[in-house]
């Protein structure tokens, strides 16, 4: 939290200390950043009212990612890591749900809090907020708009910006007339998209629509493209929605820098090179024709870089995505994996990563589902062994990412080689450090990138006592860094006497401060599938205590218990333990349940109708896979 001179922050994103994870380093670096990037955007110059909140929180956000680049003399941030965890967040929330979203500037603030404009998503990555990210989704519009005025003419109209409305007020039309004030000085002239309409056209339809668009590319017989839009999101139940005929002024950016405009309604023609948007600058999602599709896919399995990271990464969320919304065959993005084979990259690792555990979420009950399983994982094992004996990951801050989340999915599903390496190093260090905390990097020698998936690895397949030695160490922990890592490990345990101890300890045996609030919401959400059903049976055998527990607090309580269903909940079966929930805890349980009944509903029909064609890829017909 930002004051002129004053900044508050929890103590893991602001204590570095020597021998914890260079993650927790760049992470302290990127926080700092953006609420000193505050001190100019939001406490120099103020946006008028809260309706142009963005003005305050995209550039915070941008603008201090820059900074900790610049610190570190990078540029990861802004080429992968923006796509990853900026652009990419916020597209994956919107997305869900358009009901759930609220507009850049709402013409109108009635029936939205002040909370809701700061998207409390954004300070939480756990928590599945239902509205738009306010910070994430302004930060990639003004990102749009550096790559569309240039650079040189971006940075002029900042410092016009600033400059101009210091110790002041300003409102999202002040933003428009310095960029086209800092455009006309570059150019000479105040043209903007070759005069068709204005900078403050292209803003308006960014910031007065909800949602985003989908680009289908489409070919021609003469083997010209075009491309048209609409609306994306998760319309699993086909509803038909005020917000189907939203249209936007679209960049759509070449390779070679340049850039076609797409208006409303419209629809253009584009040169016969495939992939478009290759750095992954526009707020939309892409799809092509299935020609386009196998095009690409036979030349990345043919030599993956053929493209760029940035590339490779939009390609693979892109597909998924649209997949997911319906748009789009899954054998797509199934097949497009299978370049991953050859892939060194942490970005597309992550983006696959990510998406194979939405899809667990959805099927891991399904019948066939460990041949999918299976089919994921083995596209991590050449990584697994590029990696496990390189002596070149330690201080590479990419190659920790990447062993990180190879590591953790490999041992997740009792890979002997994944196994044999990580189990032996939690025994040593259990040994050494008996009576110190595992912060202590004299005891502790698990690098720190590897100590999540040492810890989940003993927590999965080590023995009851390893359990516990790592509760016990949890508790003792003085750093918060190390402490939330434990904690992340513990989720994942599998005898059902220390679950309900892990659980009676949180719920029952401590108060939910901000810090266990948050970690309670990644348990749910990275927890064991099997813990769909005991948590269930844990807040059902345990309602009146939990109650009586928080009665003072029962928001706090109302919201883990909806939560914990809207997570993961996705079987018309899950639905019905879901109206048992309610009607245990109806006191506490805020209005918007019914929101998350109708997702639960729509997750339910989603398996419904596709479960049956994804698993078939993985039956009789698998052999398809393969040839792309």
């Amino acid at each position: 939290m930002e004051n002129w001179g004053l900044i508050f922050c929890r103590q893991v994103h602001i204590v570095f200390r020597q021998g914890l994870s260079n993650t927790n380093k760049e992470k302290i670096a990127e926080v700092l950043a953006h609420e000193i990037a505050h001190m100019w955007y939001g406490n120099l110059v103020t946006m008028e009212w809260w309706n142009d909140l963005w003005l305050n929180e995209g550039f915070a956000t941008y603008i201090g990612m820059k900074a900790a680049d610049a610190i570190e003399n990078s540029t990861t941030r802004e080429e992968q890591l923006f796509m990853l965890d900026i652009s990419g967040q916020s597209l994956r929330r919107e997305e869900i749900n358009v009901f759930n979203t609220h507009e850049l500037s709402p013409k109108s603030l009635a029936g939205l809090s002040i909370q809701e404009m700061f998207s409390v998503i954004t300070y939480n990555k756990v928590l599945p907020a239902p509205q738009v990210l306010t910070f994430f989704q302004a930060a990639s519009v003004i990102k749009m708009v550096e790559k569309i005025v240039g650079p040189a003419s971006f940075r002029r109209a900042l410092q016009l910006y600033l400059r101009r409305f210091a110790y002041a007020n300003a409102a999202r039309e002040d933003l428009f007339e310095v960029l086209d004030e800092a455009m006309a000085d570059a150019n000479g002239t105040h043209s903007f998209a070759d005069g068709r309409f204005s900078l403050g056209d292209f803003m308006n339809s960014w910031t007065f629509q909800r949602g985003f668009p989908l680009i289908q590319i489409r070919s021609l017989p003469s083997g010209d493209l075009t491309a048209d839009q609409q609306l994306l999101w998760f319309n699993w139940d086909k509803i038909r929605t005020p917000f189907d005929t939203f249209q936007w002024k679209v960049p759509i950016f070449l390779g070679n820098s340049s850039l076609i405009w797409l208006e409303e309604n419209a629809t253009v023609l584009l040169p016969p090179t495939v992939p478009f948007d290759p750095h992954g600058l526009g707020y939309y999602r892409i799809n092509y024709d299935m020609k386009s599709w196998e095009e690409m896919i036979s030349a990345l399995i043919a030599n993956y870089n053929v493209y760029g990271i940035a590339t490779r990464s939009r390609l693979l969320e892109d597909a998924f995505r649209i997949a997911f919304c319906g748009k789009l065959a899954f054998s797509v993005p199934i097949r497009l994996s299978q370049y991953l084979m050859n892939e060194v990259e942490y970005a597309p690792f992550r983006i696959y990563a990510a998406n194979f555990d939405f899809l667990s979420l959805l099927l891991h009950s399904i019948p066939g589902f460990h041949k999918l399983q299976g089919y994921f994982m083995d596209l991590l094992k050449p990584a697994f062994h590029r990696l496990v004996n390189d002596s070149t990951v330690d201080g590479n801050h990419m190659k920790e990412a990447l062993r990180d989340i190879v590591f953790v999915k490999l041992c997740s599903v009792n890979y002997p080689p994944c196994i044999a390496k990580l189990l032996p190093m939690f025994h040593r260090v259990k040994r050494s450090c008996e009576s110190l905390p595992l912060s202590d990097f004299e005891c502790n020698t698990i690098h720190p990138t590897l100590r999540k998936a040492v810890y989940m690895t003993t927590v999965q397949f080590g023995s009851p006592d390893d359990y516990r030695f790592l509760l016990q160490k949890h508790r003792e922990e003085p750093y918060s860094s190390e402490r939330e890592r434990i904690f992340g490990s513990l989720v994942v345990g599998r005898h059902a006497e220390d679950i309900e101890r892990f659980f009676n300890e949180t719920f029952l045996h401590n108060d939910l401060n901000n810090f266990v609030y948050r970690s309670v919401m990644n348990m749910l959400l990275k927890g064991r599938p099997s813990w769909d059903d005991t948590f269930f049976e844990y807040l059902t055998k345990f309602h009146a205590e939990l109650l009586e527990k928080y009665k003072t607090h029962p928001q706090i309580l109302g919201t883990i218990v909806i939560q914990s269903a809207n997570m993961k909940y996705r079987t018309h079966e899950e639905l019905a333990k879901f109206d048992t929930l309610i009607r245990l805890f109806v006191k506490v349980v805020p209005p918007n349940y019914r929101t998350i009944r109708h997702g639960i509903l729509k997750r339910a029909l989603w398996i419904d109708g596709h479960a049956a064609d994804i698993m078939a890829l993985f039956g009789a017909g698998a052999s398809r896979l393969h040839d792309p």
